[in-house]
Formats: structure tokens, C-alpha cells, sequence
């Protein structure tokens, strides 16, 4: 990396950018001059290109036309009515107006407008004539008007005003159960109007659509009024099947222009361009082109201040990460727990200090080996937990404890967290692992785990329950809310003991306490207080209903027999309940008034639930 804090680096980088600055200026100048010897013949390429593109557009629009007036008689043909016919062909090409059928004296027999209905029209001035029904249709010069109805044909001495109405009769001869007809549409001129008066602006120029007798179909310039007779413009070849482009003068002012004819129907059509509009256009791109290579200069300039002041703080920082890994190293060396990165190929290639204190082993003996070296258990052996390389793989890291084997045979626990090192392409190019001896922290849980819960069931003891509840009352104390505490009582458990010995009442204890735990939540705390006596928190509930219905799910549970060593026994649980913060807001008063409501039920014939009352102090 460059250090740009030494003169002769900066000087390097100012020539670099002295140097882009100028072939910017250079090539912008050379560009400017070309484009200003271009702008002439990329304006009459704009208006030859125009032309074919709007030539293609109207032919597709008088071949759907076409298509329409084909179809039609087909449809007639098939019994349905001509409003029907007609209403179906008219929306599909939405710039026709109507539809009419001519009878062979000209009147008008059948129309998608009734008032047309015996209208005699004049086809005469339809052309090219047909001499045979397979050709194009015909297209009549432009009628004044909304409808055939209302309207009249324009003439080159009288044709329509800049704000008439105007529109196009389409003919064609058409036969309906083998009888000639002509079929007349009538086209929507305005509907073009609007779709080329979008593509160029009134001021830039226009776009005119005439018939082959040069009659005007209609202009996007309002100047030009449809009906009148255009004139062979200088330049124009008189053979009108090949497209033409030129230069001349059109009212006054230098103009591009540019002929083309239909491939297929009778029509062609100018495209107009003003050349002095395209030249303030071109003027106007100039100016923005300057502009751009301006700013351009500008942020050059700035990105280039922006880069050396950039790299100069870069190797600033640099400086404090090469730093920051020295430093990772000393962290890496003296770490208290055990580290090793691995290869992409699971391979070890380093290790710390604390590895070799650990496992045993010194680097050159792991170095090279799979990290699988560290296993208690083989490596197919699925009763071994070990790491998900998988879920590491997918750049999250894998936590766990695993059991490992150190040099000497002896086997211990260790947590162990592996993370693995991407590169920009997303691969794992490393693997990291960190590990401890969890061998005092397993037994200091195991020892908090005995002080907690009851040695025989595995379920809380009263110092767990009664941490529990404080923690349940002070929450209501708080926030409001309700809890219950159940009282259970085996009922007759002596007889057992007594009986069968007291081998065989703490195997009947464990099944009763691993049934209750199926009956209550997570979030409740099952205690087995002593003997044969349990308590259960029941957190957060609602209502009473709630503890009678864990209270029925727990004499149902435990009343079930029982299949042990060969004996089938039978045991029933007396339940007293007590609520908070009814009954009580400390820990005494409500497990000695659930052992109150205990008892009541007892003296009602066991296997039984009751509820604490006030009332029972004085029978207990």
C-alpha cells in the first residue's frame, strides 16, 4: 500500500489526476465536434426512422381494421344479429366509430348506429378502384362529421375547418351468403391525432396521412385541414413504393422530411421535422453535455481529494490493526481457554497455550490432525455428542458440550463453541474452536441441582417451591394477577409401605410424581414436600376453574393402577386448594391453609379435591 504521507506518492497521484482531468477534455472536445458534424444526417436518419416506425404502426391499425371487416360478414353469416356482429368487431378495434353494410344501389342497409339506416353513400371517390374483391380496401376521402348520418365528404376546395369534426370511410366488398356487399367503416382520426401528437410536439413538427391521390387523411398540424391536395414536395420521387428523405423549405422555414408509403394499403405518409427545433435541441444537449463534463471535471477532482485523503487514513488504520493483531495474538496465547483454528479441511494448523494445558497434547502433536482426535468416542459412535459442521458451515456458530478425551485417556466435559472465517465470496476458508474444562462447572450444577429437588423424584423441594411462590407473590403484588397452590396427599401410601416394604413405595412415589408432572406446565412448580405429600404452584391463572381443572387431571392421573415388580396397586390423592392472593400473601399461610383444605377433602371420602374456606379452621 501506498503511503501517501511521503511528497513524492503525492506528487505521483496529482499528475494521475492532472492527466485524467485533460484526456477528459480532450475527448469531450473531440465528441462535441463530431456530434456537431453528425447533426444533419442523425436528424434525417430520426425522420426516416419516424417514418417507418409510424408507417408500421398504421399499417397494424388498418390491417386490424382490415381484419374487422373480413371477420364480420363470418359472423353475420352464423345467424347472429348485425348489433351484435357489429358491437363485437367495434371492440376490438377501438378507433373505429361505426360499421355499416351497403347494398349494391349504395344505401345503407344494416349499421352499428340505426340512424344511418338508409343513408345512400357515394362511393365514388373510394381509390384506388378494385377490380377484384380479394384486394386492400378502399379508403374515401375525409368526412365532416361524427357519423355517415351527419356528416359530408370534404373536397380539396372545401375541406374540413381546423376544429371539425372529422373521420375516415374504409371500404370493402365484402359477400354474405353470396351476395355482394360493401362494407363501410368509419375510422377515428383523432385517435391517431392524439397517439403522434404525444410522440412529437407541436413546435418540433408533424406528421400528415394521405391517400395515394395525395387528398390529406389528416395532420397533427392544424394548419393542414384534411380534404385539401398535397403537392409533390422538392425532393419527393414521383414513384411512391420507395421511402424518401430530404431537405427543403415548408411554409417558410428549413424543414427535414421524410416519405413513406404503406407495404400494403393505399395510403402514405410525412414525418416533418423543423430543423431549427432539432438544432436548438441539439444546442440544448450541448450546453448539458457541458455542464455534465463540468461536473464531471468537478467530481473528479473531489473523488480523487476524497481517495487521498482515504488512503492516507487508511494506512493510518493500517497501522492500528497490524496493532490490534498483535495484540489478538497475545490475547490468542494467554487465553485461560483452549483454542484451535483449523483449516477448510479440517485440519489443526494452530493451537494455544491453554490447548496443550488442557488436552495434553503440544502443538506439533496436533498440528495436521482432525479436530475428531479430540472425541471420547470414535467418530461413528452417534451416542457421542459432537459438533454440527453443517450449521457451521452456514456461518452460525455451533455451541455445545462434547466429551473429550485428553492425552493420558482420562475423559472429561467440555463447552465448546466453533465458528468458522468466510471470505468475500461466502467460502469458509477457516474453522475456529474454543473450549474449557466444564468438569467443576458440571459438578457445581450437579451439587445446586441436589440442594434444589428431592433425591427420590427428581421434583423441587420445598426451598425451590418456596422460592417460587415468593417470586409469584410479588409479582401479583405489583401487577395484580392470581395463583393457586395445591396440597396433595396420597391416600392409604402407609399400608403400602408397611406391606410391601418401602422398596417398593419409593418406586410407586416416582411413578406418582413423573404422572403428575404430565399434568402440569412448564411454568409450574411440582414439590414433593415429604412421604407422601406434595405441593404444586400453579402460576397465573385466571380464575378457580383453572385449579379444578388441573386438580381433576391429577386425581384422574394418579388413579390409574399401577404395574410394579410384579404388583398391581391402587392409590388414590386427597388435593386442598388454596389461592393467592384470597387465601394468603406469604408462603405459611398458604401451603398451611391448602393442607387445611386437604384434609376437609380427606374427610369426605378421599380421592377428592376441596377449596380452602375460612369455615374450615374451625372444623380442622
Amino acid at each position: 500500500m501506498f503511503d501517501f504521507r511521503h511528497k513524492n506518492i503525492r506528487c505521483l497521484f496529482i499528475g494521475i489526476v492532472t492527466s485524467m482531468v485533460l484526456s477528459m477534455l480532450a475527448a469531450s472536445g473531440y465528441a462535441i465536434w463530431l456530434l456537431q458534424k453528425q447533426k444533419i444526417d442523425s436528424g434525417l436518419n430520426l425522420v426516416s426512422i419516424q417514418a417507418r416506425v409510424f408507417e408500421d404502426y398504421l399499417t397494424q391499425s388498418f390491417n386490424n381494421i382490415d381484419v374487422a371487416l373480413k371477420n364480420a360478414p363470418v359472423i353475420l353469416e352464423s345467424g347472429i344479429p348485425a348489433k351484435n356482429a357489429f358491437t363485437l368487431a367495434l371492440h376490438n378495434v377501438p378507433y373505429l366509430r361505426s360499421l355499416a353494410l351497403i347494398d349494391k344501389n349504395g344505401f345503407v342497409v344494416s349499421s352499428s348506429h340505426p340512424e344511418d339506416v338508409g343513408k345512400k353513400i357515394d362511393t365514388a371517390n373510394f381509390l384506388p378502384r378494385m377490380t377484384t374483391p380479394t384486394e386492400v380496401f378502399r379508403i374515401g376521402v375525409p368526412w365532416i362529421g361524427r357519423h355517415l348520418n351527419q356528416g359530408e365528404p370534404t373536397t380539396p376546395e372545401k375541406p374540413a375547418a381546423p376544429d371539425a369534426l372529422v373521420f375516415l370511410p374504409v371500404m370493402k366488398i365484402v359477400f354474405i351468403h353470396q351476395q355482394a356487399f360493401t362494407f363501410l367503416a368509419t375510422v377515428n382520426t383523432d385517435y391517431f391525432i392524439n397517439q403522434f401528437s404525444q410522440l412529437i410536439a407541436p413546435d418540433a413538427g408533424h406528421i400528415e396521412l394521405f391517400r395515394l391521390d395525395r387528398t390529406l387523411l389528416f395532420s397533427t398540424d392544424e394548419r393542414r385541414h384534411p380534404g385539401i391536395r398535397l403537392d409533390l414536395l422538392p425532393g419527393e420521387h414521383g414513384d411512391t413504393a420507395h421511402p424518401a428523405v430530404f431537405e427543403h423549405t415548408l411554409a417558410g422555414r428549413a424543414t427535414l422530411t421524410a416519405y413513406q408509403a404503406s407495404r400494403i394499403f393505399p395510403f402514405a405518409l410525412h414525418i416533418h421535422l423543423d430543423r431549427e427545433v432539432l438544432l436548438a435541441q441539439w444546442q440544448k444537449q450541448m450546453r448539458i453535455l457541458l455542464a455534465v463534463i463540468g461536473l464531471s471535471i468537478f467530481a473528479v477532482i473531489g473523488l480523487s481529494v476524497f481517495i487521498y485523503n482515504r488512503l492516507l487514513h487508511t494506512a493510518q488504520i493500517q497501522a492500528a490493526t497490524d496493532e490490534q493483531l498483535s495484540l489478538s495474538a497475545q490475547v490468542f496465547k494467554s487465553s485461560a481457554e483452549a483454542i484451535f483454528i483449523a483449516t477448510a479441511a479440517m485440519r489443526i494448523f494452530s493451537v494455544n497455550r491453554a490447548f496443550s494445558d488442557i488436552t495434553g497434547y503440544s502443538a506439533s502433536e496436533v498440528i495436521g490432525q482432525s479436530p475428531a482426535m479430540l472425541y471420547a468416542c470414535p467418530e461413528d459412535n452417534e451416542s457421542d455428542p459432537k459438533p454440527d459442521w453443517t450449521v457451521v458451515g452456514k456461518n452460525q456458530p455451533w455451541v455445545g458440550e462434547v466429551s473429550h478425551r485428553r492425552k493420558n485417556g482420562e475423559i472429561y466435559p467440555a463447552y465448546l463453541t466453533i465458528s468458522c472465517i468466510q471470505d468475500e465470496t461466502g467460502t469458509v476458508t477457516h474453522y475456529i474452536g474454543v473450549f474449557s474444562d466444564a468438569t467443576e462447572r458440571k459438578i457445581s450444577a450437579r451439587f445446586r441441582f441436589l440442594s434444589e429437588h428431592d433425591f427420590l423424584t427428581g421434583l423441587a423441594n420445598r426451598r425451590l417451591l418456596e422460592e417460587h411462590i415468593e417470586q409469584a407473590i410479588a409479582r401479583i403484588e405489583r401487577h395484580g394477577g392470581r395463583f393457586g397452590v395445591l396440597f396433595l396427599d396420597l391416600d392409604h401410601f402407609k399400608q403400602i409401605n408397611d406391606t410391601l416394604g418401602h422398596h417398593i413405595g419409593d418406586l410407586l412415589l416416582k411413578e406418582v410424581a413423573a404422572r403428575m408432572q404430565t399434568c402440569v406446565r412448564a411454568t409450574d412448580t411440582l414439590c414433593r414436600q415429604g412421604g407422601d405429600e406434595f405441593l404444586l404452584m400453579i402460576d397465573q391463572i385466571d380464575d378457580p376453574a383453572a385449579a379444578t381443572h388441573v386438580a381433576e387431571k391429577l386425581i384422574s392421573a394418579v388413579s390409574q393402577p399401577y404395574q410394579i415388580e410384579g404388583h398391581l396397586l391402587d392409590i388414590t390423592t386427597s388435593i386442598g386448594i388454596a389461592l393467592c392472593p384470597e387465601d394468603g400473601l406469604d408462603v405459611t399461610t398458604l401451603t398451611h391453609r391448602a393442607d387445611v383444605a386437604m384434609y376437609q377433602a380427606k374427610q369426605h371420602g378421599r380421592n377428592h379435591f376441596a377449596f380452602y374456606h375460612s369455615l374450615m379452621e374451625s372444623l380442622s
